[in-house]
Formats: structure tokens, sequence, C-alpha cells
């Protein structure tokens, strides 16, 4: 891998899951810096603190905490209808989100829980305030857990793009945390600065076919003298 998408609702989870990544990377034989690692938030901003809470007041008027459990069910591969509001979800091993159904091994949580968890219809962690709050709360969130960056998730579309734009770029950019312009190169080379391509010691490099031109080639010219 070059990149990984992780879930966590608490930083101190967050940091177990990066520490255990990059461990094993080492254990591997690999930078474990060589791994960008994101975790998934959902970010509700306005230009104040104060407007922000009211949007998301305004979000939770429409939302379906019942959505969000549904959703929460087809991550987690257990029919949590089944279970009483308030009766506390056993931890069960499924074919899912292994690091999001571990929630289970960790906390007593009932179906009202994951209701007032996801609000707004997602399982990511929820970041609300102005974008000055915002940006603070970000830049602490990867000081405190040694993550790369985040997957920006949506409420609505295209607003909740377009806030955190405007409101909350311009802010890590004034404390240095996101770029001022683009560079050149692709993804790649933007994340890592080593080419565009994969570098020579990825480990993907050992299974690659070496000489297969030549090789043709040679056969080719076997044939025509035969």
């Amino acid at each position: 891998a070059e990149g990984m998408f992780i879930g966590g609702d608490h930083p101190d989870k967050i940091k177990k899951q990066v520490d255990q990544i990059r461990c094993q990377a080492t254990e591997q034989g690999r930078d474990p810096e060589a791994i960008k690692i994101f975790v998934g938030i959902t970010v509700v901003t306005a230009e104040t603190d104060e407007l922000a809470q009211q949007k998301l007041e305004e979000y939770r008027f429409y939302a379906s905490p019942e959505a969000g459990l549904a959703h929460f069910s087809s991550s987690v591969g257990i029919d949590l209808s089944t279970f009483a509001d308030d009766e506390p979800i056993p931890y069960q091993q499924t074919n899912s989100i292994a690091s999001v159904n571990n929630k289970f091994k960790e906390q007593q949580l009932t179906p009202t829980d994951l209701k007032a968890q996801h609000v707004l219809g997602g399982r990511y962690p929820l970041i609300v305030g102005s974008g000055a709050t915002v940006a603070e709360k970000l830049i602490q969130l990867v000081d405190e857990t040694g993550i790369d960056g985040f997957n920006l998730t949506r409420t609505v579309a295209p607003e909740s793009h377009l806030d955190f734009i405007r409101f909350v770029i311009p802010e890590l950019q004034q404390r240095g945390s996101y770029k001022t312009e683009y560079k050149q190169g692709s993804f790649r080379h933007k994340l890592f600065q080593q080419g565009d391509r994969l570098s020579s010691v990825h480990p993907v490099q050992q299974f690659r076919c070496q000489n297969s031109a030549s090789t043709a080639n040679t056969d080719l010219k076997q044939k025509q003298s035969a």
C-alpha cells in the first residue's frame, strides 16, 4: 500500500492504529513513513462557531438517525434492527470493516448510542465550528495521532465541500498546514516527492517481469532462423 484509509472516533484509538500500521511496515522492511494514512471526517463549518452550530441544527432537522444506523449496520455486517434501543450490542466477528466493528469490543454500545453518534448519517467523527476552530482541531488531530491527512465526507453536496474550501482552507494555509499552489507531477509525486512512478525500493519491484521485450525479440529471431 501507498495510502491507507482508517476509521476512528477518538484520537487515542486513531494513534493506536497508526502506530500498529507503521510498526508492521517496519517489520516488513519498509520505511514506516512510506505509507500515507488518512482518517475520515465530517465537517460542518461557517463564518463563526455560532453559525456553524446553527447549520448543524438545520442539518439535524433533515437527517435521519435511523438511516445512519442502517449505514453503520452495513459497515459492521450486523443487522442492528434486531436489537432494542437500549440493548447492548455484543461483538460479533464478521466480514466487515474490522476497525469499525472493534468498537463493540471496546465499548458497551446500544442502538440509541449509535443513533446519537451518527446523527448526520455518516460514521466519521464530526467537527463543527468556524474555519479557525476546525483548522485548529484538524492540526491538533494530526499532531496527536500521526496521520497524514483526511478523507473529507460531505453532508450536503456541494455545500459541505464549498464551505470547507471557503472557511477552513485559508485558515490552514495561514498556519502553514495546507498548500498555497499546486505542485508539478503526478499525485504520487505530490505525496511522496519521489517521482511519478513507484520508487525503486517499493516492495512491488521484486514482482516485475524483467527484460520481457528482449526475450520476445530473441524468441522471434529463433523462429525466423528455424
